[in-house]
C-alpha cells in the first residue's frame, strides 16, 4: 500500500507539472500572440538616405507606409518623402521644398501630406496618387501660416489640419484649423480670443474631430489646448486640466470616442520636463497618475499615440540618458521609449536599441505585432533618418 500511495503522489506531481509547463508556454506565449516562442523585440531599419530626418508617417490602405519629413538642402524636390513597400525603404520625390510635418492616408493607397513649408511659414499641401506627389494650393494668412498635422475623415478622400498663423507684430499666433475635399482646402477655424495658440495634431474617431496643441492667455504661461468638433456644433474648447507652470500635447490617440489618450510635456522644476498624459473618458479629461505608469517618470516627453487594430495603445517618448562631458546636455532627451497599453491599466514599457542622439516623432502600427517608430538621428553634420520595426 506504501509504494502504491507512493506511486499516486509521483503520479500526482508529475501531472502537475505537466500542467504548469503549459500554463508557463502558454503565458510566455500570449504576449507574441501566435508567434511561437519568439518575443517581439524592436530593431533599427536601415533607410537609404543621408542628411535628412522625418517627421510623421501613416500606413496606406494597401499595405504600404508612406513617411515624410525635412531635407537641409535647398531647392525644389528636396522636401523628403520615403515609401516601404514591404521589403524595403525608398524615396518618393516631392515637387516642394522645405518641411513636411504630417501626412495621413486616404482611400485606395492615396495620401495627403501638410507641412509648414520653407523658412516655416509659408504652408503648403501635397496629394499623393499612390505613387507620384502633387502639390495643393494652400490659404496662407497674416505673415505666416504653418501646418503641423492632418487627418483623414474615416472612409473618405477628406482631411483636417491643424497648424497656426501669425496676424501681425506682437500679436501672438492663432489656432489654424481647415478642411480638404475634393475642391481644395476650407478655412474652419481662425482665431480663438485673447490667445496665442499652437495646434499639433488632429484626429477624427466616430466622427468626432479633436485638436491638441498649447495655448497662452495673457502672460499666463503655456498649458494644454483641446478642441472638440461634433458635425453641426462647430469648434470649442473642452477644458484640459493644469498641473504645472508649463505643459503643452503633442499628438492625441484612442480607440474609441470615450477612450481618447492626449500626450506631450509638463515642467516639474527649472529646465526639468516629463512625459505628461490625459485621458478622456467621454465626459472630461484627467491626467493619468505617474504613481500608477512609473515609467512616465523617466520620460522626458511623449510625442505620438497610435492605437493597433486589436485595442491595443501604443505611446513614443523620450528618456533621460546620462551625458558625457564631451556632450551637448540638450541630448540627455535623446533616447527612444515606448509605452503600450494591453488594457485598462495595464501599461508595459519597451525599449528601443539605444540610438545616443535619437529624435523619436512617430508611431506607426501596421499589425498587431508590427509597429514602427519613426525620426531622426542627430549628427554633428545634420540629421538622418531613423526608423524602428517590432518583430
Amino acid at each position: 500500500m506504501r509504494v502504491r500511495g507512493a506511486s499516486l503522489v509521483l503520479l500526482a506531481l508529475c501531472r502537475a507539472s505537466v500542467f504548469l509547463l503549459v500554463v508557463a508556454l502558454v503565458v510566455i506565449g500570449a504576449p507574441v500572440r501566435g508567434a511561437g516562442l519568439r518575443a517581439c523585440t524592436w530593431h533599427q531599419v536601415h533607410v537609404p538616405q543621408a542628411r535628412s530626418g522625418l517627421r510623421d508617417a501613416d500606413l496606406l490602405s494597401d499595405g504600404r507606409i508612406l513617411a515624410v519629413g525635412e531635407s537641409p538642402l535647398e531647392g525644389p524636390g528636396n522636401a523628403l518623402s520615403m515609401l516601404w513597400d514591404g521589403d524595403t525603404w525608398r524615396r518618393v520625390p516631392m515637387p516642394v521644398e522645405g518641411e513636411v510635418a504630417g501626412v495621413a492616408a486616404l482611400t485606395k493607397g492615396r495620401a495627403i501630406a501638410v507641412g509648414p513649408g520653407w523658412n516655416f511659414g509659408h504652408a503648403m499641401s501635397l496629394t499623393f496618387d499612390g505613387e507620384v506627389w502633387h502639390r495643393r494650393a494652400t490659404p496662407t494668412l497674416g505673415s505666416g501660416t504653418v501646418l503641423q498635422a492632418v487627418t483623414p475623415v474615416s472612409g473618405t478622400d477628406r482631411a483636417w489640419a491643424v497648424g497656426a498663423w501669425d496676424p501681425g507684430p506682437h500679436r501672438g499666433s492663432q489656432p489654424l484649423v481647415m478642411r480638404w475635399d475634393r475642391g481644395g482646402w476650407t478655412i474652419a477655424l481662425r482665431k480663438l480670443p485673447r490667445a496665442r495658440v499652437l495646434l499639433r495634431d488632429v484626429m477624427t474617431i466616430d466622427g468626432v474631430t479633436w485638436a491638441v496643441g498649447s495655448a497662452r492667455w495673457g502672460s499666463a504661461h503655456e498649458r494644454t489646448l483641446a478642441l472638440r468638433h461634433v458635425p453641426g456644433h462647430g469648434w470649442h474648447i473642452v477644458p484640459t486640466p493644469h498641473p504645472a507652470r508649463f505643459q503643452a500635447l503633442s499628438a492625441i490617440g484612442g480607440t474609441a470616442r470615450d477612450n481618447l489618450f492626449a500626450v506631450g510635456t509638463r515642467s516639474i522644476g527649472p529646465d526639468d520636463y516629463r512625459g505628461y498624459m490625459l485621458h478622456w473618458n467621454g465626459r472630461r479629461w484627467r491626467p493619468v497618475d505617474p504613481t500608477r505608469l512609473p515609467a512616465l517618470r523617466r520620460t522626458a516627453t511623449l510625442v505620438d499615440v497610435a492605437a493597433g487594430p486589436d485595442g491595443d495603445l501604443w505611446v513614443l517618448g523620450r528618456r533621460h540618458r546620462a551625458v558625457p562631458p564631451d556632450e551637448s546636455p540638450e541630448y540627455r532627451y535623446h533616447l527612444p521609449l515606448v509605452l503600450h497599453r494591453t488594457g485598462p491599466g495595464r501599461w508595459m514599457t519597451e525599449l528601443l536599441p539605444e540610438v545616443p542622439r535619437a529624435h523619436p516623432e512617430a508611431l506607426v502600427a501596421e499589425s498587431r505585432e508590427r509597429i514602427w517608430a519613426i525620426g531622426a538621428e542627430q549628427f554633428e553634420d545634420g540629421a538622418h533618418p531613423m526608423v524602428f520595426r517590432r518583430c
